[in-house]
């Protein structure tokens, strides 16, 4: 009686021992993930107020100064493409829908 007594404790402390192990573990790998992004990580310095803003902006806006940087021929390509990509998925939107099934004939006795 007694051994198996022993086993469950030591299997108990085990147990226990791997489960302080694993949440430590996790605790500095959240720890330091978010160390990593308080310096100006991923928003780059910005504030939550400045990114809401920018949300707001309509694209040609957002996209203006772009334009500046690209040449006339390559521009009109772009906005040919995007054209084109427009009418096709307006195409494939006003595809006719499949017939309407009013009923469905059943044998019976076969």
């Amino acid at each position: 009686m007694s051994a198996w007594v022993i086993g469950l404790g030591v299997a108990a402390g085990y147990l226990v021992n791997k489960n302080n192990k694993v949440t430590s573990r996790i605790d500095n790998a959240v720890a330091s993930y978010e160390n990593a992004h308080t310096d100006n990580g991923t928003t780059g310095g910005s504030t939550s107020a400045e990114i809401e803003h920018a949300k707001a902006l309509p694209s040609s806006l957002k996209c203006s100064d772009i334009n500046n940087l690209i040449s006339g021929a390559d521009l009109a390509a772009i906005n040919s493409a995007q054209a084109k990509s427009a009418t096709e998925v307006r195409a494939y939107d006003s595809a006719p829908s499949p017939p309407e099934i009013i009923g469905v004939m059943l044998q019976v006795g076969v």
